[in-house]
């Protein structure tokens, strides 16, 4: 019996730290029938020397080299080069355990999903530690009725999470898509969004798939780092949030999926907190009492009291729920107090 091709996508951008280990984990997997598809997002590091030694290494390695515009196109342009039965994507900080395809590949055989999820590993400095995106002990399949509570978890990560745990089912890794379905319903990747563009991507493949499993096996490796996306400065955090509520609304909108509506408004709230920690507190180019001012004026410009008419606490973390704690009660200032502190003990 023939293996059916899986193809790997890797977005690629200065990544030359963790590059070599990342292909390296792809290569050398138990299931050999596999194209990896390299979406170099114009790095400006070794990231592309690297890519291009290691095309030469593999036949099965195929290098994409693109201009510099962001994680989606990347990932869209590894989807238009596709040629597997099935699609996983893996960013390139990251690695796979040895045998995580032909386990992903197997359990897609046996479950016949349209879409699998699986658990992973975080990774410390080097050290591993099993995780989990749900609270089930067995393989478990979503009826209609779930999927609705997926979508939920996809914006908010509070309906089937395990308790305490950050990752959901809006992120892209640790997943075996049936490239077919994504094909068919033309879901891509939404072009211009610098973050949060897996959750909307994940929203349309969720809503889109018929069979959704979840498989309680470890098969990827999630790298944490301290100099990410979601943990530096940046200056065009707010645009980027109102690109990303403006798409979920939108989305809730044309769907007309009511159900997702207090989602909607609990991220926006979140990612109000977000905005005030990573472009307000962080930023040194401002007085304190101008960032007061710029917290309050935003909220206003927002309408984050509409938001809190919806507040579920239930789906916010503990630092959530002080932050919107103080906001809910316009104590800006000691909102921007508490996030000040929180920065300079991390």
């Amino acid at each position: 019996m023939l293996e059916t091709l899986v193809s790997v996508i890797v977005p690629v951008y200065n990544s030359e730290k963790y590059l070599n280990d990342c292909l390296e984990s792809l290569v050398c997997q138990t299931y050999q029938t596999i194209e990896i598809i390299l979406a170099d997002d114009g790095s400006d590091d070794k990231s592309i020397e690297i890519c291009e030694k290691w095309e030469l290494k593999d036949s099965r390695i195929q290098l994409l080299r693109l201009k510099h515009e962001g994680v989606s196109n990347a990932r869209n342009a590894g989807l238009s080069k596709a040629n597997g039965k099935w699609v996983l994507f893996v960013d390139s900080d990251d690695y796979l355990k040895h045998d995580a395809i032909e386990g992903m590949v197997d359990s897609a055989e046996q479950l016949k999903f349209d879409l699998g999820i699986f658990d992973f590993y975080r990774v410390f400095e080097e050290k591993e530690k099993t995780d989990s995106f749900y609270v089930y002990d067995d393989i478990h399949f979503f009826d209609d009725e779930e999927k609705k509570e997926l979508l939920s978890d996809c914006i908010n990560n509070a309906s089937f999470s395990s308790p305490g745990r950050s990752a959901n089912s809006g992120v892209p890794w640790a997943k075996l898509y049936l490239r077919e379905c994504i094909a068919n319903k033309g879901i891509h990747f939404p072009y211009g969004i610098k973050r949060m563009q897996d959750m909307l991507f994940n929203l349309q493949v969720i809503d889109e798939m018929t069979k959704i499993a979840y498989v309680p096996k470890s098969v990827y490796c999630y790298r944490y780092n301290d100099d990410s996306a979601c943990t530096r400065y940046s200056p065009d955090f707010g645009v980027t949030v109102e690109q990303v509520l403006k798409s979920l609304k939108d989305y809730i909108e044309i769907k007309k999926y009511s159900f997702l509506e207090q989602d909607y408004h609990i991220k926006s709230i979140k990612l109000f907190l977000e905005w005030v920690r990573l472009s307000v507190v962080a930023a040194n180019d401002k007085k304190v009492s101008e960032k007061i001012a710029e917290i309050s004026n935003r909220a206003e410009v927002v309408h984050l009291s509409d938001d809190f008419a919806y507040i579920n606490y239930d789906k916010l973390n503990t630092p959530q729920k002080v932050g919107a704690f103080f906001s809910h009660m316009k104590w800006w200032c000691i909102l921007y107090f508490y996030y000040f502190v929180g920065r300079a003990i991390r």
